[in-house]
């Protein structure tokens, strides 16, 4: 049985398990998160990559795992499970590397993506190509950030069924100031989305900065998450690998 410093260390070792295991879960609830927020708008953002959330989310996963065999080794005081602990810890901290590169890449490619999708789904609005679909999602990213159109109100003119003096009234400010039009809607769509707003009280912001907003604070909160869990893991190794030589010089000694 190890004693003095190693024994510090041994304890140290297994309290830093405990953190992995807080870590893995805050990276799978952060990847997750991320998934669903793209799943959510998945006609709208139908190529921006799932690569990073989906990677992380097998990282916690594999910490989550991990920390229990370096759980048990230090309080067996197994030098095997130790070794192993580290090798696997080292590979994952690698993977997390690669996981930092694919969080640059996603961020440049976000915007291309939400404007592509978000200018195919108003030319698709109120239409019979998966109108019904489109409206729904267009409608609820519309209120909820309070934006209308791509850039900004002018891109619904892209839509064969609007015009300058009505929009959807997803992009409406305030729903009083809806006005009752005589429109008519594409003849193949059975219940279309009413479009009345007026561009006087219009969202005057566009989708794209705002989306990319909300998903970037996700993509930062997983980042954030992997550098707090890579320091900690290069502090599991180090204690791992001394309390592993530790036991291996007792060994020899008896």
């Amino acid at each position: 049985m190890v004693s003095g410093g190693m024994s510090c260390v041994k304890y140290l070792l297994f309290a830093f398990n405990l953190v992995f295991v807080i870590f893995g879960i805050l990276l799978l609830y952060s990847g997750f998160k991320t998934i669903a927020k793209i799943d959510d708008y998945h006609l709208v953002l139908e190529d921006a990559p799932h690569n990073v959330a989906i990677a992380l989310v097998v990282v916690g996963f594999a910490i989550f795992a991990v920390a229990f065999l370096g759980c048990c080794g230090a309080i067996k005081e197994n030098s095997c499970m130790l070794t192993s602990f580290s090798s696997i810890i080292l590979v994952i901290l690698l993977i997390e590397l690669i996981g930092a590169g694919l969080i640059f890449a996603f961020k440049s490619k976000l915007r291309t993506a939400a404007e592509k999708g978000i200018d195919e789904a108003i030319k698709k609005y109120n239409t019979v190509e998966n109108g019904s679909d489109i409206n729904i999602i267009l409608d609820d990213i519309q209120k909820n950030m309070k934006c209308c159109g791509a850039a900004n109100y002018t891109d619904w003119l892209e839509n064969k069924n609007v015009t300058a003096d009505h929009y959807p009234d997803s992009c409406c400010e305030n729903k009083t100031a809806v006005v009752v039009l005589n429109t008519t809607p594409a003849p193949s769509l059975l219940n279309p989305t009413p479009m009345t707003c007026t561009a006087q009280f219009i969202h005057k912001d566009g989708c794209i900065g705002k989306l990319e907003d909300e998903i970037r604070s996700s993509v930062a909160l997983l980042g954030g998450i992997a550098i707090a869990v890579a320091v900690i893991q290069l502090l599991g190794i180090i204690f791992a690998c001394s309390l592993s030589r530790s036991i291996k010089k007792e060994y020899e000694v008896v």
